[in-house]
């Protein structure tokens, strides 16, 4: 027994070991670097190397969202800012259904450039960069670096055309002799440590570390689903083109031509198959076509800068607008898209040719033919794509999907010509054309959507676009239901069972939305619709309410009953719960200072559960609005736990009293700071969110650390037994 209590011990210490290894893990690693652009401009560029498996935010700014990488510069006479701080390489855009918005990030390596003016011989530019790093399960708190770079006035060269480019380094304080007489920047820490001159270009880095409780893999993860949820968007779209009134009769007239004759089977599927593959090529080429120039012509990041401008930028998505309705009034039948006959008639002559020439020349005429009915669909992939990529492929790969699914039935029904037969077209095709209207009226206002967001007008709420999509849904069932009829309808002697069921399904949906215009979150439509702060009404939420039963209006006559708002042992509000952004989670009241908290819990005989979170921590919302919502784990964190928040994220400066002074003698006053040092120092830990139960009477804990999980049951399993063992003891 005692050998394995001693093999026991070492696992234990070897665990250890390697925890704290682990906090020394390089997660984000900066350095920065200088170089001479021209005259007395200069160009500072601070390169980030972020680890797989984490990402940090984009410039934002966030209200009320994640933190955004941001670059503070102290002011200097002798140096002027030119313009604002840039990203070398495009954000990844995602919309984040926790904020509610579209949220960017940077995954890897990537840069960020500020050019500077200086003024004077020499100065030194000082700053600090302050970020967030998270991945999948959890985040960092904020980390800032102070750096400080030194600026040298170009002088002339001799006979020099351009100046050449300024040396940089290479590792962690690396020093590379640079090429006089270009400025170098040099950290002026760094020169103390190392004796370097100032001729000496010095690059800075610094590094943050994570626990390695939270080590995750993937950090493209997000990325890829978007990707998949545009691939299966484009496929849908693919067969739904199939059965529009430009396409569908051309169906069984382009298989018969394949199959006419009947000599030679074998041949014929060939050729047809052949026809489906020339389909996929005229559907894909063109947007192939498009990227590799604007690849070309803009260099390393030239197609997805091209597609960030066409998603952001107001013209485009003026365009869009415009486009989209227009498309959707020719499927209402106001009028007819159409291409000039001539061209479409000689592409038709020339498909009569024999061999792959003739079929080619049949397939470019199907596309032609189909165009009125096809372009606002294929539009509409095409812009889906393209406004919310940041690689070049993605469209090509989305386009190359829809095609796929647009050809493959003409080949498939050549194979198989006996289900030729079972295809009959009809009055449907019109509603099918109809219907696709409705649905570009509300992706028109989409891009509207996008300009309203993206330069701050606030002219169009939440509860507005909403209004549009209920309108358009109540507008849709009743036409399916033959209340009323447009241009080309066929009368409707009776609505058919598939009918009929497609205008319960849109029915049901659009009820579904109505309370979104008094702010319901309606997540499945998180894309397509404004955040919840641009939501200018909204009512009490059921959670809410709940929560108002018990804070007043009929709550506990228990007089030591702590509701959120004030402290029974002090009749003051909680400490710090004046902080701006400092809230406690929607229907559990919390303390947001740890003394404070174990004083009330040691006064109630409650354990303590400690929320280690963040303002800007996604999966921190993800536990408290899927987790914490289950009965159970709600009714033990409200009714058995004293809870306290500790935001690892908020900057505010504390009271002198709360300093922390650190063994090397740095004085902390940040509150986020300051909290951060006390997680690392108590618990070991960085991450957010992170979970755990004390004993207040001793400072024990109650079981394990736990973070960020989608496990209800453990959860609740979890809290049961560590209240379980405070009542034992």
């Amino acid at each position: 027994m005692k050998f394995f209590r001693y093999l026991m011990l070492a696992l234990a210490v070897v665990f250890v070991a390697n925890s704290a290894s682990a906090q020394n893990r390089e997660v984000v690693t900066w350095k920065v670097k200088t170089e001479h652009v021209k005259d007395d401009v200069f160009r500072i560029t601070f390169d980030v190397d972020i680890i797989d498996g984490y990402h940090i935010y984009d410039l934002g700014p966030y209200e009320m969202g994640p933190i955004a990488t941001s670059f503070t510069f102290e002011a200097n006479p002798n140096i002027e800012l030119v313009g604002g701080v840039k990203p070398v390489k495009p954000v990844e855009r995602e919309h984040d259904d926790v904020w509610g918005f579209e949220v960017g990030y940077f995954y890897g390596k990537t840069s960020f450039t500020q050019d500077v003016r200086l003024k004077s011989e020499r100065a030194t530019l000082k700053g600090e960069i302050e970020w967030q790093a998270c991945d999948d399960m959890s985040c960092m708190p904020p980390g800032d670096y102070e750096f400080s770079v030194q600026l040298v006035r170009v002088a002339p060269a001799a006979g020099a055309a351009t100046p050449p480019a300024a040396a940089t380094g290479t590792g962690t304080t690396g020093t590379t002799a640079a090429a006089p007489p270009v400025a170098v920047a040099v950290s002026d820490n760094a020169n103390e440590a190392t004796g370097a001159t100032e001729e000496d270009a010095v690059v800075e880095e610094v590094t943050v570390s994570a626990a390695d409780d939270f080590e995750t893999a993937g950090g493209h993860e997000e990325e890829r689903k978007g990707l998949w949820g545009k691939i299966i968007t484009a496929i849908i779209w693919g067969f739904v083109s199939l059965v529009t009134p430009c396409v569908f009769p051309m169906v069984p007239i382009t298989v018969a031509f394949f199959l006419k004759g009947g000599e030679n089977k074998a041949l014929a599927r060939f050729r047809a198959s052949a026809f489906g593959f020339f389909i996929i090529v005229l559907y894909t080429l063109p947007i192939f076509v498009i990227t590799i120039v604007a690849e070309l012509m803009g260099g390393a990041s030239g197609a997805a800068g091209m597609f960030n401008w066409l998603g952001t930028h107001w013209l485009p998505n003026i365009i869009f607008f415009i486009i989209f309705l227009v498309f959707a009034a020719a499927f209402f039948g106001a009028f007819e898209i159409t291409l000039p006959g001539s061209i479409v008639n000689k592409t038709d002559a020339k498909a009569d040719k024999k061999g792959l020439v003739g079929v080619f020349f049949l397939a470019l005429t199907l596309v032609l033919i189909s165009f009125s009915c096809t372009a606002p669909i294929v539009g509409n992939v095409i812009v889906d794509a393209t406004t919310t990529s940041t690689t070049w492929w993605e469209p090509v790969v989305v386009m190359l999907f829809y095609a796929v699914a647009f050809a493959i039935p003409f080949t498939l029904l050549a194979f198989v010509p006996s289900l030729l037969d079972k295809m009959k077209s009809g009055s449907w095709m019109n509603s099918v054309k109809v219907s696709i209207g409705f649905v570009e009226v509300v992706l028109a206002f989409k891009f509207l959507m996008i300009i309203d967001q993206a330069y701050g007008l606030n002219l169009m709420s939440r509860e507005f676009n909403v209004a549009i999509w209920i309108a358009c849904g109540l507008l849709w069932s009743l036409y399916l239901l033959g209340v009323y009829k447009t241009k080309y309808d066929s009368d409707l002697p009776y609505v058919g069972p598939l009918r009929l069921t497609f205008a319960i399904t849109v029915m049901v949906i659009t009820l579904w939305m109505i309370p979104g215009l008094w702010g319901a979150p309606l997540k499945p439509l998180s894309g397509y619709l404004q955040p919840m702060t641009a939501q200018s009404f909204t009512v009490a939420s059921a959670e809410e309410l709940r929560e108002m039963q018990f804070t007043g209006g009929g709550g506990s006559s228990d007089p030591m009953r702590f509701d959120g708002r004030i402290n029974p042992l002090t009749g003051q509000p909680p400490r710090f719960s004046t902080v701006e952004r400092m809230k406690s989670p929607i229907g559990f009241p919390a303390f947001f200072d740890v003394e404070e908290a174990t004083e009330f819990a040691l006064h109630v005989n409650k354990p303590l559960f400690i929320d280690i979170t963040g303002v800007a921590c996604v999966n921190c919302r993800e536990v408290e609005q899927n987790v914490w919502t289950d009965p159970r784990v709600r009714q033990l964190l409200r009714e058995e736990f004293v809870m306290v928040c500790v935001y690892m994220d908020i900057k505010y400066e504390m009271p002198e009293r709360y300093w922390m002074t650190m063994p090397d003698g740095r004085v902390l006053k940040r509150l986020d700071r300051i909290n951060v040092e006390w997680a690392r120092t108590n618990f070991g830990t960085v991450g957010m969110p992170e979970y755990i139960m004390l004993d207040p009477r001793d400072g024990s804990m109650l079981g394990p650390k736990r973070a960020w999980t989608k496990d209800i049951q453990g959860y609740a399993n979890w809290l049961q037994a560590g209240l379980d063992l405070f009542r034992s003891r």
